[in-house]
């Protein structure tokens, strides 16, 4: 197979995961709170109704021939259980993957196996480490995946400050100041 042609294949398969993460059901295959890594819920469902949709070409693929190629394109398995596996990349981001599936080479060396312990996510265990990409702080996407990063940090706070009970104040004009104390029920933000 020509350079070429192993570059076209490699962007393709980038961008069909990508397609996959996006469209395909969330209970199935999605990416974790802080957008850095995806997990597969259910390798079954994965290898008998996603796979075959979108690599219809080569009609062989299985789910084990779907983890192969992740890692030959330098994917890391992050956390493995019964029926679901997480997969990582540095530079392989829910805001970044799209760029970046043009761009990516395959990568013969395999990284190391990153284990995630209880129910911290993974962006407070693992770091992201600095790309060519995301070192400019004017970068779009360097700030959404901030902006994920932050709101699963608040999110997942014990002491979260938008959960506490409002304290009883005399002057009349805190709310316009100080309006989030008066939260007293657990909120969803949606962006």
């Amino acid at each position: 197979m020509t350079t070429l042609a192993t570059a076209s294949s490699d962007v393709t398969f980038l961008r069909k995961v990508f397609r996959i993460l996006s469209h395909e059901n969330a209970l199935v295959v999605a990416w974790d709170v802080c957008g850095t890594q995806f997990t597969v819920k259910s390798t079954t469902t994965m290898n008998t109704s996603i796979l075959p949709h979108y690599f219809r070409s080569t009609g062989d693929m299985t789910y084990a021939t779907f983890r192969k190629l992740l890692v030959v394109h330098g994917f890391s398995m992050a956390h493995q259980s019964h029926d679901s596996e997480s997969f990582r990349h540095a530079e392989y981001t829910r805001s970044s993957a799209t760029a970046l599936a043009s761009t990516m080479k395959r990568r013969r060396s395999v990284q190391p196996k990153h284990a995630s312990s209880g129910n911290v996510p993974s962006c407070h265990l693992h770091q992201q480490q600095p790309t060519r990409l995301n070192q400019r702080a004017d970068n779009p996407s360097n700030n959404n995946d901030n902006l994920w990063q932050l709101l699963s940090v608040v999110c997942t706070m014990q002491t979260n400050p938008l959960f506490e009970l409002p304290a009883i104040r005399s002057d009349p004009c805190t709310f316009a100041v100080d309006g989030w104390a008066d939260l007293t029920t657990p909120a969803v933000v949606c962006l």
